[in-house]
């Protein structure tokens, strides 16, 4: 009989250590698949994070491609306006050189057609009066 209780002792104790033992192994087996979850978290967050500063950057560099293409041709519309701007006022002076340089001319004839003109009507004048003076001289 004490054997039996012995034996039913024992069982009891063996029980008790495969329970514990199981739960350790449950335990232990849960703690590795934490860290096995925490540990592809980790990975996958630094992928992740990296994946994303490694895009970032390239629409960052697009926009700076795109915003440096854009002031670009901002700057050749500015000068191409400029250079219109310059070009009409060119033809404008031009112009206006011309217009004087006529003006000029024409002042320049008048001038010349008013002294001209000035100079025959006295010279006729005078012409004149040295034939009347003659006359007069003829006559006493």
């Amino acid at each position: 009989r004490q054997a039996r209780n012995e034996v039913a002792i024992q069982r009891k104790a063996v029980s008790t250590l495969q329970v514990a033992a199981r739960a350790m192994l449950t335990s232990m087996h849960n703690e590795v698949k934490f860290f096995a979850a925490t540990e592809i978290q980790r990975i996958w967050r630094g992928y992740k994070v990296s994946h994303m500063l490694v895009s970032h950057m390239l629409v960052v560099a697009s926009a700076i491609k795109i915003q440096t293409v854009a002031r670009g041709r901002q700057a050749r519309n500015e000068v191409a306006i400029q250079r219109k701007a310059v070009s009409t006022l060119q033809v404008a002076a031009r112009a206006m050189l011309t217009s004087m340089h006529n003006e000029v001319k024409f002042f320049a004839a008048t001038e010349i057609q008013r002294i001209w003109r000035g100079y025959k009507v006295s010279h006729m004048l005078v012409s004149h009066m040295l034939v009347v003076a003659s006359a007069i001289k003829i006559q006493t």
